[in-house]
């Protein structure tokens, strides 16, 4: 079923619609279309974008192809080019055969690491339509929502509050004043769906996705970067707006969107949003974050499906997150796939109002900021990626020196899966297909803080785990800073942490 919600009050809710995908190439609801103007390249270091494009236009010069450069981001060799054809070649068979050209030419290879089409990407709940509740201005709910319970943030809080981490907002800006985020923004951000520095989340007049609705995801990124501090409420927040009002983007804003968070430093990126289709452009920049032991964290998608698949969320690049709900259970909605990393809540409740209307209950729902200073209800896998985001965040405020690279990675996201909560009994039908299970906050930052046991106590227990593991270790839980060693770090790490 489509991810679509009803309510009768108007005067209490904003409405979220996305249309169908629009643009050359839309095939399956919310499959991602093909952006048939343009082309993107990464130029090998000994080549030049002149050879490339000087090939292609001799290759096809029957069709009139011209490649003209539009944009780059010059630090990684990589070009944006604006595709132009005579009338006649503009079609839809000209530009499949011009893909596969950019697929499979040999000549290329000497020239370009790779070469694509755009492709059109947007947060999860811009593709299905959904609508976010309004509470008020009081910030019970949002503090007091029952994730908070969940992940014990209570007790997680005194272990880590991700102190000294930066988490990177692609979405659709943030709004600065509200009380749950000000002060909490990052030096840095930028927008690059107009290119200046307002990376406020406002709208821009425009309905992009064609569904009669015009800027109807403002407030997406506002309540995502809330989730995330909820969970690491010391952590900074960078925005960085890659999508517009109506929450689309594409491949192009997005690499560039990662590529400016990898520059500036930050320690996790949040990407509350995907694509079908799979992209070199942003598959390059999550694997230079990787390398650079940077966390980012992916929305599986809101169409309740394994194919196509949603990307980032599906690569090994990022940590794909699924939706449960307030009982454990898979999300009506989300999507599914034995390459997601891990679950995390997402759902929210309905129950019937005395006036017989829709309505959702507080009390088992996803509660968030929206701009000018309330907060709402809403659902989606978009929310989420932020709740995982911010465990990955305190999880980094732990490691004594979080600068190992791609070990990293691979410690934050091995200690989310070991320490998750199984999720088989309540969802068989999806057996490994929402990853390792429901993210289990405390468990998680308790394991890092030396933990080794699991009894919510660092004790001698552990202190003995830790020794007996001494030396060079391969994928342990006693190498708590993820060198390979465990070492005097580690054991610092458990005698700071001793109960």
């Amino acid at each position: 079923m489509i991810f679509r919600h009803f309510c009768s009050t108007a005067a209490s809710i904003f409405l979220l619609i996305a249309g169908a995908p629009t643009g050359e190439g839309a095939g399956l609801p919310g499959e991602d279309p093909r952006l048939g103007d343009r082309i993107m390249v990464r130029v090998l270091p000994n080549a030049a974008l002149a050879d490339f494009t000087g090939l292609f236009e001799s290759n096809h010069a029957d069709l009139g192809v011209t490649l003209t450069p539009i944009d780059a981001i010059p630090s990684r060799q990589t070009h944006l080019l604006a595709l132009g054809l005579r009338p006649q070649g503009s079609n839809h068979g000209v530009l499949d055969i011009l893909e596969d050209d950019l697929d499979s030419n040999p000549a290329y290879r000497s020239i370009l690491s790779w070469s694509e089409f755009c492709y059109q990407g947007e947060a999860p709940e811009g593709k299905t339509g959904s609508f976010w509740f309004n509470l008020d201005r009081d910030d019970g709910p949002f503090w007091g929502q029952f994730a908070t319970g969940m992940f014990n943030l209570s007790q997680t809080h005194q272990r880590s509050r991700g102190a000294g981490t930066v988490v990177a907002v692609l979405d659709t800006g943030i709004d600065p004043a509200h009380p749950v985020l000000g002060g909490r923004l990052a030096a840095g951000g930028f927008n690059f769906v107009n290119g200046t520095s307002d990376t406020s989340d406002t709208g821009d007049g425009r309905d992009s996705d064609g569904d009669g609705f015009v800027d109807e995801m403002v407030g997406h990124g506002t309540f995502v970067a809330s989730l995330i501090v909820l969970v690491a409420p010391d952590a900074r927040i960078l925005p960085v707006r890659v999508l517009d009002g109506d929450g689309v983007s594409d491949s192009w804003l997005i690499a560039k969107g990662l590529y400016h968070a990898i520059d500036q430093g930050v320690d996790v990126i949040n990407l509350s949003l995907g694509s079908t289709y799979k992209s070199d452009a942003i598959g390059d920049a999550l694997h230079e974050a990787r390398e650079a032991g940077i966390i980012a964290v992916a929305a599986a998608g809101n169409l309740n499906r394994a194919e196509p698949r949603e990307f980032p969320a599906n690569t090994r690049q990022a940590l794909g997150v699924a939706a449960t709900d307030d009982l454990d259970v898979k999300a009506a909605f989300s999507n599914f796939h034995h390459k997601l990393t891990i679950a995390a809540p997402g759902a929210s409740v309905q129950i019937q109002a005395p006036s017989g209307s829709a309505q959702y209950d507080p009390a088992r729902s996803i509660v968030g900021a929206i701009p000018g200073g309330g907060y709402a209800i809403w659902q989606g896998t978009s929310f989420a990626t932020a709740f995982v985001s911010g465990a990955a965040a305190l999880i980094q405020a732990q490691l004594p020196d979080p600068g190992h690279g791609e070990a990293t990675f691979d410690l934050i996201e091995r200690r989310l899966a070991s320490t998750a909560v199984d999720l088989s009994t309540q969802n068989p039908q999806f057996d490994d297909m929402l990853g390792a299970g429901r993210i289990d906050v405390a468990r998680a930052v308790l394991l890092g803080a030396g933990d080794l046991d699991g009894d919510g106590l660092v004790s001698e227990a552990d202190l003995m785990a830790l020794l007996s593991a001494w030396g060079p270790c391969d994928e342990c839980a006693a190498d708590l800073d993820g060198d390979g060693v465990v070492g005097v770090q580690d054991l610092l790490v458990v005698m700071a942490n001793w109960d």
